[in-house]
């Protein structure tokens, strides 16, 4: 049963939703910079995994404008951190980074930092920002024959194909478009994200 949590790094606390593991792995679900968790709990895409059988940390971030959080950072180990903590509250060891937009970026970073621990790699429309080639590099190095999927809404101005494509090629990654759909993809058209997804946990 998903349950509410205050996360504290020190420096900052957010809230966050989190469906507890019972067996140490789960889904750490990064929103983008104009989102809270609920970007992931409204369309269903929580419950959805949940009736996988999947455990999963959906943090507020205070990289964008969650108002949960009780200030806005830049601080990558802040950030960082905050998902982190997410997963410990969830007792989540081993994990699979699924992150949105600028929420892609963090994933990136965590999943960089943590190699042991990454199951997998979901960038959805990801807005990497400033030295994004020598991330993708070195994640091309340390997360080798990790399984990495980037999905793009068909419409996305902001992730346009050349770029998402372009993420996919450096990653070794699958890139799936969803007809229809925008920057949000998996708001715009949670069905057909549900089943990206699923297919993707399940070779797992």
């Amino acid at each position: 049963m998903p349950r509410r949590v205050v996360l504290g790094t020190g420096s900052v606390s957010c809230e966050a939703l989190v469906e507890p593991s019972r067996d140490g792995r789960g889904i750490l679900l990064l929103h983008g910079y104009s989102f809270r968790y609920t970007v992931w709990t409204e369309p269903g895409i929580t419950e959805y995994l949940s009736g996988l059988g999947w455990a999963w940390a959906a943090p507020d971030m205070p990289y964008g404008k969650s108002t949960s959080c009780t200030k806005r950072t830049t601080s990558i180990d802040t950030n960082l951190e905050v998902a982190r903590e997410a997963l410990r509250e969830a007792g989540i060891e081993r994990f699979v980074a699924v992150g949105a937009s600028m929420g892609a970026r963090y994933a990136l970073y965590l999943a960089l930092r943590e190699p042991e621990n990454t199951l997998g790699l979901v960038l959805v429309g990801p807005a990497l920002g400033g030295g994004a080639e020598k991330v993708l590099e070195e994640a091309r190095a340390k997360l080798a024959g990790k399984p990495a999927l980037v999905v793009r809404g068909e419409n996305d101005a902001i992730a346009p194909h050349s770029a998402a494509h372009g993420v996919a090629r450096r990653l070794g990654a699958r890139l799936v478009e969803v007809p229809g759909a925008g920057h949000v993809a998996h708001r715009d058209r949670p069905e057909e994200f549900k089943k990206i997804l699923g297919e993707f946990l399940s070779r797992l």
